[in-house]
């Protein structure tokens, strides 16, 4: 029996990969946060939601990196990530954001 087929075109507008100047930071999940990192990562997360309300997804996307360089355990920082790739529609990045996500949630709480 053959699996459903699944369209995951998101729009049909494409946007070439040289188009995205944002990059995208891959955490280091080995680091442990400390209080001041958490801290600082909160600073760039609230900046970060500032600029996607206000629609600059990209500076959104270089705040939630370093968010998440200072708190790569936070599965919500990649959520909201991803929300900015969804927004932007590159899906690419999306989908590594969200592969990310889902090996972050699945880590045992100890090593988070």
């Amino acid at each position: 029996m053959k699996p459903p087929r699944i369209d995951y075109q998101m729009s049909r507008k494409r946007i070439d990969k040289d188009e995205v100047t944002c990059e995208q930071f891959m955490s280091d999940a080995s680091v442990e946060v400390t209080e001041d990192m958490q801290d600082a990562s909160d600073e760039r997360r609230i900046e970060a939601l500032s600029q996607f309300r206000e629609g600059n997804y990209e500076e959104a996307i270089k705040h939630f990196n370093e968010a998440i360089k200072l708190n790569p355990t936070c599965a919500m920082l990649y959520a909201k990530r991803a929300n900015c790739y969804v927004k932007m529609r590159v899906q690419m990045l999306l989908l590594r954001t969200v592969i990310l996500l889902l090996l972050i949630i699945q880590m045992p709480l100890h090593l988070r």
